[in-house]
């Protein structure tokens, strides 16, 4: 969640625009272009996710994140952050996921995270599929409850530029070595490049997670230990016996 916002303060909704308005189309839980030979621990996540009660409507406004689990080449699991602006006079620099308050032109929080995301990162939809969300969480003034929506990909696609007033830069890091979480909830980054052509440079990249991201990344890597203690499964998915 980026802008002159944070993840822990949603950007206010925009003023309708061509690029709201011609944004992605959410057409369901799946994305057209994703891969769906998931790993099996992928689909024992969603079935855990699924059984997580459903995003609230109380009196505050809704928002939401994405919250994207990479798996190149059956790799482990990195995170898609994105750093914020340095010109932002709010948490200039942090690294968060890319996010922002509902619309009205969306329907659910799946709707807001996949807009957000494509908005500020330039995403393709459709290179991700949707998994289920993580528990619900207030900002610190109380006038936010975000919903973290948890997807992944084989190979993201971005089909529009970063939003430079925005985003500087966007990197993977691996969930490994965010368990446990730095002190200062520093990270270090892989930068990637959105330019639609598959160009991801290897150079690094850094910043702070602020504490409500801080939080949504702990439960997740919590999440994900859990689901992946199962022994039998192979990247691909296929039994072998013994432990992993």
């Amino acid at each position: 969640m980026t802008g002159r916002h944070s993840p822990d303060t949603p950007k206010r909704p925009r003023a309708a625009s061509s690029r709201t308005q011609h944004g992605p189309t959410v057409t369901g839980r799946r994305g057209e272009l994703a891969d769906l030979t998931r790993p099996r621990w992928l689909s024992r996540l969603g079935r855990r996710l699924d059984q997580r009660d459903p995003p609230g409507t109380g009196s505050a406004r809704q928002a939401a994140i994405l919250v994207v689990l990479v798996l190149v080449d059956d790799g482990e699991p990195e995170l898609l952050l994105t750093q914020r602006s340095d010109g932002l006079g709010y948490l200039p620099g942090a690294a968060v996921f890319p996010g922002g308050s509902v619309e009205r032109s969306d329907r659910t929080p799946v709707d807001t995270a996949l807009r957000e995301a494509h908005e500020e990162t330039g995403l393709d939809p459709g290179s991700v599929e949707i998994l289920g969300h993580l528990s619900e969480r207030s900002t610190p003034d109380a006038r936010f409850v975000v919903t973290p929506v948890v997807a992944w990909s084989r190979q993201l696609s971005f089909n529009a530029p970063i939003s430079p007033d925005e985003v500087t830069a966007m990197g993977l890091v691996g969930l490994a070595t965010l368990s446990p979480l730095r002190a200062d909830n520093h990270v270090a980054l892989r930068r990637i490049a959105g330019d639609g052509l598959g160009h991801y440079p290897n150079s690094a990249l850094s910043g702070v997670l602020p504490p409500m991201t801080a939080a949504v990344v702990r439960e997740l890597v919590g999440v994900v230990a859990a689901v992946r203690r199962d022994p039998g499964d192979t990247p691909e998915g296929r039994d072998r016996p013994g432990p992993e």
